[in-house]
């Protein structure tokens, strides 16, 4: 009995670590899915998609597409940039554990895609 209380904190820390890495990842793939999604809506624009209400309905479709096991994106942690040819969507998350540990990192991804020729003006 002793041993085992002696063990049973480690022993949860290390399943509760294998449980905060697993959302980590899965807080990862879906903010990279809801980005390349944002740069898919904005490469078949017909206007400028960094800009006015384009801008505001990517940022949208990427913060509805994002689906965390934690807190919602802001649509203002949403970049979008357009150089005439590419479209680049970038979105930051803050990831907070769940772990005694706490450690928190900032998940960054960004997608680049080309406009396309038949929709540009």
């Amino acid at each position: 009995m002793v041993e085992f209380a002696l063990i049973l904190p480690f022993l949860l820390l290390i399943i509760w670590g294998i449980i905060d890495i697993s959302r980590a990842f899965q807080t990862i793939d879906s903010l990279t899915s809801a980005v390349r999604e944002g740069a898919r809506a904005a490469a078949v624009y017909s206007s400028r998609p960094d800009t006015g209400t384009s801008l505001a309905a990517i940022q949208a479709i990427v913060a509805t597409d994002f689906t965390p096991l934690g807190a919602p994106i802001s649509p203002d942690s949403v970049a979008v940039t357009w150089d005439g040819t590419q479209v680049t969507v970038k979105a930051d998350y803050q990831f907070e554990s769940l772990t005694p540990l706490l450690w928190e990192m900032t998940i960054s991804r960004t997608a680049v895609m080309r406009w396309e020729d038949t929709t540009a003006p």
